[in-house]
């Protein structure tokens, strides 16, 4: 008897668990990648179509936390490890299983749609371009494995924005600091690629200015001695403590450690007014002996343009300004499935049961992987989702939404 297939769109990390899964659960996988590697933004290309992590990045947790279940990361690896060595950890993942068979590389998705007989069959057709040719296929299960970062978002554009006569792009473009020798760089936003980004430049450019609209609470990867913060975080005794110290005193315990490492305040940059677990840290590994040096500096949140120069919040000017980068996240991008119709997406959340079902597609055959924003590693949390999304595939199974 014939497997039923299930259709894995993109071969990051969750879509190389699913198709593992999948084959675990009994389905035939079918990863549908449109680049010509797998490994997602772990996979660098210099290609600005696609949104890829630098050489230089490091994983955010250690390599405990971020393992897959079944096939824990090599001892040999640091406890944090670089973008090529994520890379080979997912090729090995790929080896070790056998699923380089089951990947369609240079497979561009254009649309996912319902079957017109969907009530009755639960069919998705799956329509891609590969090799200029166009194909339709049918498939009984679909999974959207494209992660968080697929569509850039920034702000409307800014006063004068169009007279301004330098470069104006956004992190995801960014593929190293080569570019850059010798200019004067404004980057807005104050989250993780911010951070980078920033810390990347501060080597080679005149000067780095960070454009901060708030505050923000700091996290790193290790404590003073080295030893793995997300080890100290998620273990069983912390976790103990959550549950009997109130949130606004656990929030305490952390803002004080955050500012024993780094007080911004010091920079000209206000204390953030949530509290430290009201939203997840900046990690801020490296921007403390920069601000040192005096190659990165904040100023107050960006305002405007001119020809020349930017301004801020304040009023103040930054003038002979060469780039200037929006490190302002991104946003959700559904379009894929009938023209973005199917899932509705208001102020970037999309009201996905647990993360991945719509619930106005009750059949459970259709799920999003890796959407889940958690404090940890995100790689075990897409394991857990689409082992979630293959038992609720079972005949017996009923989602209650």
């Amino acid at each position: 008897m014939a497997k039923e297939k299930v259709a894995i769109i993109g071969a990051g990390p969750s879509g190389l668990t699913a198709a593992r899964q999948a084959l675990e659960a009994g389905f035939e996988p079918v990863v549908l990648e449109r680049r010509n590697r797998f490994g997602g933004r772990w996979s660098f290309t210099e290609d600005k179509k696609y949104i890829t992590h630098l050489p230089s990045t490091r994983t955010k947790y250690s390599k405990i936390s971020s393992s897959f279940s079944d096939f824990p990361i090599s001892d040999h690896f640091p406890q944090f490890l670089s973008q090529p060595e994520v890379l080979e950890y997912l090729e090995n993942y790929v080896e070790k299983f056998d699923l380089k068979k089951f990947i369609k590389l240079e497979t561009n998705v254009v649309g996912i749609r319902r079957h017109k007989k969907y009530d009755d069959n639960g069919i998705f057709v799956v329509d891609y371009e590969k090799s200029g040719q166009r194909y339709s296929e049918e498939f009984p299960y679909v999974l959207l494995a494209l992660g968080r970062t697929h569509k850039p978002w920034r702000p409307n554009p800014y006063r004068k924005e169009k007279e301004f006569k330098g470069k104006i792009s956004h992190s995801a473009e960014y593929k190293g600091n080569s570019a850059f020798e010798g200019q004067k760089v404004v980057i807005v936003g104050f989250g993780d690629s911010a951070v980078e980004i920033a810390n990347d430049l501060s080597f080679v450019a005149k000067k780095v200015i960070i454009c901060a609209r708030h505050g923000e609470w700091l996290n790193y990867r290790a404590d003073p001695s080295g030893h793995p913060l997300d080890h100290e975080f998620n273990s069983r005794f912390m976790g103990n403590l959550r549950k009997i110290v109130p949130k606004p005193v656990f929030n305490k315990i952390w803002e004080k450690y955050s500012l024993s490492q780094l007080n911004l305040e010091q920079h000209g940059v206000e204390r953030p007014t949530f509290g430290y677990w009201n939203t997840i840290p900046t990690f801020a590994d490296g921007l403390k002996e920069h601000l040192k040096s005096g190659k990165i500096r904040f100023e107050k949140d960006f305002l405007s343009f001119d020809e020349k120069s930017v301004e801020f919040s304040d009023r103040k000017a930054e003038n002979n300004v060469d780039h200037v980068i929006f490190c302002t996240g991104y946003e959700f991008d559904f379009s894929l499935l009938e023209n973005g119709t199917m899932i509705r997406v208001r102020d970037n959340d999309s009201q996905l049961y647990l993360h991945m079902f719509d619930p106005e597609i009750s059949r459970g055959n259709l799920a999003i992987i890796g959407l889940a924003n958690p404090f940890g590693p995100n790689w075990p949390i897409a394991e857990l989702q689409v082992g979630s999304t293959y038992r609720a595939s079972t005949p017996s199974a009923t989602l209650r939404f």
